[in-house]
């Protein structure tokens, strides 16, 4: 908690729009550190985290849609050529 205010009275803009931003990503249940991040930056990661969790309902996408993509078309399959074994046709 003390290196959440630390970080919160010293670090430059960039770094706490990133803690925000995490606070959000990772819906954080500590109440006491999104009253920290409150209080120092004036916004309320609440209200953040439930407009986000509406938006995803309201989308459709769930932490369990998530999957990593993947290529359909392997790069090998791609570069191998035909070959008949003839050269002329």
């Amino acid at each position: 908690m003390d290196k959440l205010h630390d970080a919160l009275d010293f670090a430059p803009e960039g770094i706490i729009d990133l803690i925000v931003d995490k606070a959000i990503e990772l819906r954080i249940p500590d109440v006491n550190k999104r009253e920290l991040i409150q209080n120092n930056t004036g916004k309320n990661i609440t209200s953040m985290i439930n407009t986000q969790i509406a938006l995803e309902e309201a989308i459709g996408t769930t932490e369990k849609d998530n999957k990593p993509k993947q290529r359909r078309v392997n790069a090998q399959e791609e570069n191998k050529t035909v070959s008949t074994g003839r050269r002329v046709q």
